[in-house]
């Protein structure tokens, strides 16, 4: 993916405001029209175009966007406009979360992937312990009632199982 400087983008965005068109914009740069106006919708929005769309709003200035918008000031574009939030998804998810979980939901996020220090805590506390598995635990059947039939299926039931729980042994062997 090509990046472009702000100032070509703010150029071509002048020039589409200015009455030329997006596809032959696009083939100048090498882009797509749909790049294009993407960045027409953002300079729309928030009056400028940053190099990047990973801006960081703080909880509160979220929360700030979303009681504008509950309060009935105006539609998600509009919010998005009058804070130059963009895109303008960003108020329509705030919302979302806000509803959902209240202020927490506005809270930022860890991203990435786990480390794996988080990882093996995170596999230890939910391991199954099948080596202390006791027989009393195991459900019981009522052979002497079952017709041969209804014991060979019993009997290919705990063949699945047994083999399934040394498989699970042997991965958890592997992973210690």
């Amino acid at each position: 993916m090509t990046k472009y400087s702000k100032e070509l983008k703010l150029k071509i965005v002048q020039r589409y405001l200015s009455g030329e068109g997006s596809p032959k914009l696009a083939h100048e740069v090498g882009t797509t029209p749909a790049t294009i106006r993407e960045w027409i919708r953002q300079y729309l929005n928030t009056g400028d175009i940053t190099t990047s769309q990973n801006n960081k709003y703080s909880p509160e200035f979220k929360k700030q966007v979303v009681l504008w918008y509950l309060n009935g000031n105006g539609s998600y574009s509009d919010a998005a406009k009058s804070f130059k939030v963009y895109p303008e998804s960003n108020v329509r998810r705030w919302t979302r979360d806000y509803r959902t979980f209240g202020d927490n939901g506005l809270m930022p996020k860890k991203k990435g992937r786990k480390t794996s220090s988080q990882s093996n805590k995170l596999a230890s506390s939910k391991k199954l312990d099948i080596y202390d598995m006791d027989v009393k635990d195991l459900p019981k059947s009522d052979l002497k009632s079952m017709s041969e039939t209804d014991k060979d299926n019993r009997i290919e039931e705990l063949e699945i199982q047994v083999a399934y729980l040394k498989a699970l042994r042997a991965l958890l062997n592997k992973n210690q």
